[in-house]
């Protein structure tokens, strides 16, 4: 008897190794992944983590090369200066506790097939939702309910550097066999042979790492204000009331002008409002849609608004953001090329109002 509660102690003793390295993932996972990927890996900004085909599918050393080197261009940073290879094993470890179920572990075999022909599939049955040059779904990333777009889950980008270093071409091949019904992707596994399968990996491969160099770690153009001035040749008033003209007259939805101060500040008696501030705010909401199925962190941001100032020269200026720049800190291609559109209205608006 004695000897059976020996090896019960041991194997309890055996347990609390594991049980504290989850405990840790949970708290790293919490502390890093969460925000983007859900609490419980339901997705939000990032893909969702918790399902039964990502268990079977994406390997361990798949995930932590994700972890580690991140997407470029997208919203998924690398973590590999960050957090160190145990802190990434006990978070993947985490990711494991909810599938419950043995990992698949690939090989570096290369897969042979006609990238032509793969080529000719890949067009037919791929670009529709993947992007006729691996670019990825035009529609953002991440899940979204909210906002109308083909798929729940964008189809992500086959040409990211990131996702081809990470992604063996066994994965690839059963990623495509058994398709992601979680993902709304179809198995392709019934409908093309073995030989096909492959071939389409070679094209993915070939294609997407000719195409790879697209995508950059960093934003550029850092050292770009934030703001753009503009120097009006008429007084405040007149200035206010050209704005405001010039707003309506793009089809905005303009909301009621305030002073740049107002309703930010502490009631007080002894503050006075500075009334040589005025903030105009505008809309457009089908391009505000644009920009949030592609990115739902804008929410918390007004792209859209200008501000009519006298500065300390007596000078009347009208100030709206330089969305080239700060569209950089969202670091996503996508967003840049939707940005382009509003920041020629915005400066189609700043020189109506100032002719």
């Amino acid at each position: 008897m004695r000897k059976i509660l020996g090896w019960v102690l041991l194997f309890l003793l055996s347990l609390a190794p594991i049980e504290q390295n989850l405990a840790s993932g949970a708290k790293l996972y919490e502390q890093y992944c969460a925000n983007c990927h859900g609490l419980s890996g339901e997705g939000g900004i990032g893909l969702p983590l918790k399902s039964r085909k990502l268990g079977r599918q994406l390997s361990d050393s798949y995930i932590i090369s994700t972890i580690k080197h991140g997407r470029k261009g997208r919203l998924m940073p690398e973590f590999a200066k960050t957090l160190s290879s145990p802190e990434i094993n006990q978070i993947v470890k985490h990711l494991r506790s909810w599938h419950i179920m043995q990992p698949p572990v690939y090989t570096k075999t290369i897969i042979q097939g006609d990238y032509n022909n793969g080529k000719k599939i890949y067009q037919a049955e791929c670009a529709k939702c993947h992007g006729a040059n691996l670019e990825g779904s035009a529609e953002g990333t991440g899940v979204t309910k909210s906002r109308p777009r083909k798929a729940v889950v964008a189809a992500p980008a086959l040409s990211n550097p990131g996702f081809l270093r990470a992604a063996p071409d066994e994965m690839l091949k059963k990623i495509i066999t058994e398709g992601r019904e979680d993902l709304e992707m179809p198995a392709f596994g019934t409908k093309f042979a073995n030989n096909e399968i492959n071939d389409l990996v070679v094209y993915i491969r070939k294609r997407g790492t000719m195409l790879s160099a697209q995508w950059r770690s960093d934003p550029e153009n850092k050292i770009n204000p934030i703001f753009k001035f503009y120097e009006s040749p008429y007084g405040m008033e007149e200035t206010k009331n050209n704005l405001y003209d010039a707003i309506r007259g793009l089809n905005f939805r303009a909301y009621k002008p305030r002073h740049l101060e107002q309703d930010l500040i502490k009631k007080d008696e002894d503050y006075i409002i500075n009334k040589t501030q005025t903030v105009f705010r505008f809309c457009n909401f089908k391009l505000l849609n644009d920009f949030l199925k592609i990115e739902p962190r804008l929410g918390v941001i007004l792209p859209c608004n200008a501000t009519v100032l006298k500065n300390a020269e007596g000078k009347i200026l009208v100030v709206i953001p330089n969305l080239a720049r700060i569209i950089l800190m969202f670091n996503n291609r996508q967003l840049e090329e939707k940005t382009s559109e509003i920041i020629g209205i915005l400066d189609e608006m700043v020189e109506e109002a100032l002719l």
